[in-house]
């Protein structure tokens, strides 16, 4: 085998992986036409790659659903940004590239509306709902779920990922790691001049109050 299929091999590995993850994450069955529909493998290869996961003890099946295994868990990096992302700017896109490439699978955990009226004093101009289906679309997120209205360690708890990625100007909220170990937190030294909710929201005030 060269480096080349080795690449490749690994490549798949990781995808295929990263599925079954993200199936764990929301609570689903792994479904095999996910891959299937979205790659030009076929269902043939997929079964045989399966098996060889199977047989090197990085994942299990029970009749029903595919695992990983602990061992299996460890070949792949699972990173975990939390925030508002009410409206989307360069500021986010820039800060999710670079979260991206720190891990395999990038898993965002967008904020509460009661929580943003907590900490804010102000509820976001957009719902939960349309925030979460925004950052879904951006091609640098592999997943992305609801935070918890009252505890911030249950998501964490949940995803068990390997990092924990903060923006600039981010902390980790009270409590998020409250009996938690093991996890890595990174902040990104990253900041783009003027880019941000508020500055944004400033800007439109600005302009409406000039309007004739």
């Amino acid at each position: 085998m060269d480096r080349g299929e080795v690449f490749e091999e690994r490549k798949i590995e990781c995808l295929i992986l990263k599925e079954i993850e993200k199936a764990r994450i929301l609570g689903k069955n792994f479904e095999t036409n996910e891959i299937l529909t979205t790659t030009p493998i076929s269902r043939d290869f997929l079964e045989r790659f399966l098996s060889r996961l199977l047989e090197r003890n990085y994942v299990s099946y029970d009749g029903r659903n595919w695992t990983l295994t602990e061992k299996g868990r460890k070949r792949i990096k699972v990173g975990l940004m939390g925030g508002v992302f009410d409206i989307i700017h360069l500021g986010h896109i820039a800060a999710l590239r670079e979260a991206k490439k720190l891990c395999d699978l990038l898993v965002i955990v967008v904020a509460r509306d009661s929580v943003v009226k907590s900490l804010k004093g102000r509820y976001p101009v957009n719902s939960e709902k349309k925030r979460l289906e925004i950052i879904k679309s951006l091609k640098f997120v592999d997943l992305a779920i609801l935070g918890d209205e009252k505890d911030f360690s249950k998501p964490v708890k949940h995803i068990k990922p390997d990092l924990i990625i903060l923006g600039h100007d981010q902390k980790i909220p009270p409590g998020a790691l409250s009996g938690i170990e093991d996890i890595r937190v990174i902040k990104l030294n990253l900041y783009l001049e003027g880019e941000s909710t508020s500055s944004i929201l400033q800007k439109i005030k600005d302009f409406v109050k000039e309007k004739p």
